[in-house]
């Protein structure tokens, strides 16, 4: 098998409103979609969909740890 690219990231951020604030005003990239009573918010940028999960509707834990 070959990788040919990457559409769909996710990562789990401690403050979601501080980093959907850095990826639209910082580096410019789209918003699409935000659903905060989930703690969930993605970004479009080209063919990419970034997911950022966590913050205060949801804790961010270490595997293993809950």
């Amino acid at each position: 098998m070959q990788i040919r690219g990457v559409d769909y990231v996710q990562y789990d951020v401690a403050d979601l409103a501080t980093s959907v604030a850095f990826y639209r005003g910082t580096l410019g990239i789209e918003l699409t979609f935000r659903k905060d009573d989930r703690g969930w918010a993605e970004l479009t940028a080209g063919n990419v969909t970034i997911a950022l999960c966590g913050g205060e509707a949801e804790a961010v834990s270490a595997p293993g740890s809950g």
